[in-house]
């Protein structure tokens, strides 16, 4: 699969202009607080982001970010549209406000690649030098997935994937060329949300 053209590369991206900064599987960025009024607040707008260390803590969330930690579990939703996905997110700290985006989901059991894709965005503003990126679709792509089916009764991800542990990875790069990585180890949860019963029979992809 060509990252980016196929249906696992397409992103549904929401905007919030408040969400919460918290840590998850990455490092916690720098708390940069300078309080006070006047000459605090001078300082404060001179900040330079690119001074500090960039920051990279990966997430959940469909309209927010929320941080995961190793063990967490993610809902597997059937889409509209019948495909299948987790929906990932980040928070981001001093790497800019544009940066190009990768992410691949792994079923660890068995080590396949079974989603990714690629994309250049502008993110949330959360803060000072701190940005947030969710509602991004990890849309499980049957080509990557096939080989694991077995006939028709074991064929879609809500069969193959229930109580899989998966490794969900970002990369970011940010336009100052600085890429970061972070990956989480999350539990994937089956929820069939406004299908019938049956759905997970049959070709879904």
């Amino acid at each position: 699969m060509t990252m980016g053209l196929s249906r696992s590369a397409r992103w549904a991206t929401a905007w919030l202009a408040a969400v919460g900064w918290a840590t998850g599987c990455g490092a916690e960025a720098g708390d940069d607080d300078t309080g006070g009024t006047g000459d605090d607040d001078a300082a404060a707008a001179d900040i330079d982001c690119g001074d500090s260390d960039p920051q990279l803590v990966c997430g959940t969330g469909d309209s927010g970010y929320q941080p995961l930690a190793e063990g967490d579990e993610v809902t597997i939703i059937h889409g509209p549209q019948g495909g299948w996905h987790l929906t990932g997110a980040f928070a981001t700290a001093n790497l800019g406000e544009y940066a190009d985006i990768t992410y691949d989901l792994t079923d660890v059991p068995s080590g396949l690649v079974v989603a990714s894709g690629t994309a250049r965005i502008a993110m949330v503003p959360e803060g000072e030098c701190s940005f947030v990126v969710y509602n991004l679709l990890m849309i499980f792509d049957s080509d990557l997935y096939g080989p694991l089916a077995s006939g028709e009764d074991l064929d879609t991800p809500c069969e193959l994937f229930d109580r899989h542990r998966m490794r969900m990875r970002y990369v970011v790069t940010g336009l100052d060329s600085a890429t970061l990585a972070e990956v989480a180890t999350v539990e994937a949860v089956i929820e069939v949300v406004a299908v019938p019963q049956d759905a997970c029979e049959g070709e879904v992809g």
